[in-house]
C-alpha cells in the first residue's frame, strides 16, 4: 500500500512536470511569434525596455536592424547573458539615453560595450538594485562602468544615481545640466563636497544631507533654476547668506505657501531671516 502511494505520488509529480514543460514550451512559441509580430522591417522603435531574465538575441530577428535603427533609449539589467548582450550591442549605436540596473551578483562586465558604442550619450541613469544591502560590494564593476562613462563626460547632460560613485566621475561632467540623487539608503555623499558643476540647471535630490547640498549649490555658476528639495533645503538654511534662484511661475506658486519669498522680476530671493 505504501509502495502504491509512493508510485501514485511519483506519477502525479511527473504528470505536472510534463504539463509545466509543455506550457513553458507553448509560451515560448507564443512569445517568439509576438516578438516577430512587432519587430520587423516595417516597424520603428525609439525606446527599448529589456525585462529581467530576457533571453532572446534580438539582432537575429529578420528586420531587427531596420526596426531599431532610430533607437534613442535603452533600459536593461546588467546581469543579462552574452547572447542578449550581443544582440543589443549591434543596435545601440544611436542610443542617447541609457538606463542600467546593477544587480547584487552576476553582473556582466561586457555591458560596458553598451556605453562605449553610442556616439552621443547624453542621459544616463545608474540604479544599484542592491543599495539596501550594505554587505554587497560591486566596487570593481562600478569602477569599470564609471570609467567607461567618463568617455562621454563632455556630452552627458543628465545623470541619475542612487548610490555614491566609486570614482570622481561627477567632476568630469562639465556640461551637466540635470543631476538627480537618491540618498535613501544612507550612504555617505562626501563626493559632493567641493563639487563644481558650472552649467547645472536642475537638481533633484532625496535624503541628501543639507550641508552637502548647500556646498554643491554654492559652487554652481548661477544657472541652477530648479531644486526639487527646495523646502527641506531652506528649512535648514541656518543663517546662511541669502541666495538667488530663478523659477517659473508654477514653481513659485508651489513653494510660496511654505517659504517666505521676495519676488523681484524673474528672480526669487530666499533667506532664513
Amino acid at each position: 500500500m505504501k509502495t502504491l502511494a509512493y508510485d501514485l505520488d511519483h506519477v502525479y509529480r511527473k504528470f505536472f512536470l510534463i504539463i509545466y514543460l509543455f506550457k513553458f514550451h507553448e509560451i515560448s512559441i507564443i512569445q517568439n511569434e509576438i516578438i516577430k509580430l512587432f519587430i520587423n522591417e516595417n516597424t520603428k522603435f525609439t525606446h527599448l525596455y529589456v525585462p529581467q531574465e530576457f533571453n532572446y538575441q534580438i539582432n537575429l530577428i529578420p528586420g531587427a536592424k531596420q526596426c531599431f535603427s532610430d533607437i534613442i533609449f535603452l533600459s536593461c539589467n546588467v546581469d543579462m547573458n552574452d547572447n542578449v548582450l550581443t544582440g543589443l550591442t549591434e543596435i545601440c549605436e544611436s542610443i542617447k539615453e541609457l538606463e542600467l540596473y546593477i544587480k547584487e551578483k552576476n553582473n556582466n562586465f561586457g555591458v560596458i560595450k553598451l556605453i562605449d558604442i553610442p556616439k552621443k550619450l547624453i542621459n544616463v541613469h545608474i540604479h544599484n538594485s542592491y543599495s539596501n544591502n550594505p554587505n554587497i560590494n560591486n566596487n570593481s564593476f562600478n569602477k569599470i562602468l564609471e570609467n567607461s562613462l567618463m568617455k562621454h563626460a563632455q556630452i552627458i547632460q543628465h545623470f541619475k544615481i542612487n548610490a555614491p560613485p566609486i570614482t570622481k566621475i561627477l567632476t568630469t561632467f562639465v556640461n551637466l545640466k540635470e543631476l538627480e540623487l537618491d540618498g535613501s539608503y544612507h550612504y555617505p555623499w562626501n563626493c559632493l563636497e567641493n563639487l563644481s558643476l558650472p552649467l547645472l540647471q536642475t537638481l533633484k535630490t532625496r535624503a541628501i544631507p543639507v550641508e552637502i547640498l548647500a556646498s554643491l549649490i554654492e559652487n554652481t555658476s548661477g544657472y541652477l533654476t530648479k531644486i526639487k528639495s527646495l523646502k527641506r533645503f531652506l528649512d535648514n538654511w541656518k543663517g546662511r547668506h541669502p541666495m538667488f534662484l530663478q523659477f517659473n511661475y508654477r514653481d513659485i506658486r508651489e513653494y510660496s505657501a511654505d517659504i517666505r519669498i521676495l519676488m523681484c522680476g524673474d528672480f526669487v530671493a530666499a533667506s532664513s531671516n
